[in-house]
């Protein structure tokens, strides 16, 4: 049985299949997600987030619900209880591409916004039997310093 296809590839003109190396061409990512999500203002709501994730059939979705998660003018939906919904993708999403990503910009942005909440977690993180959450717990360190 054939998947869906993805509604960001339909929405993006000259969507390629293959985006290995070549860019998403037309209109930007995050312009449809907050099309689709009824929602054009600063404010992300967490839910729109975790709908892309949880329902998502492409790879890019997840994609594009890492790059909400990092839109500056998003920047008040950064706050402590963003932390549960960036480690349920960093646990789903479970690769370099979406971990790095999120640990450096998102939880590393975190660290540095509220360091002694975030500090402890991140050594609970550090002893997690999931390497995703333990790499998260050292790259937030190390990258999210220097993320402005």
């Amino acid at each position: 049985m054939a998947l869906p296809a993805s509604p960001i590839a339909i929405a993006i003109p000259g969507y390629k299949k293959n985006t290995k190396d070549a860019p998403l061409e037309g209109m930007p990512l995050r312009k449809i997600v907050l099309m689709d999500a009824g929602t054009v203002s600063g404010y992300l709501p967490a839910h729109v987030v975790y709908r892309l994730f949880r329902n998502a059939h492409f790879r890019e979705e997840w994609y594009a619900g890492v790059e909400l998660c990092l839109w500056k003018k998003a920047r008040a939906f950064q706050s402590l209880d963003a932390l549960p919904m960036y480690e349920e993708m960093i646990v789903v999403g479970a690769w370099w591409d979406i971990v790095d990503t999120l640990a450096g910009h998102g939880v590393g942005l975190l660290l540095r916004e509220y360091p002694k909440p975030i500090r402890r977690e991140m050594l609970t993180w550090s002893r997690s039997d999931n390497k995703w959450k333990w790499r998260t717990s050292i790259l937030s360190q190390t990258i999210g310093a220097y993320c402005r």
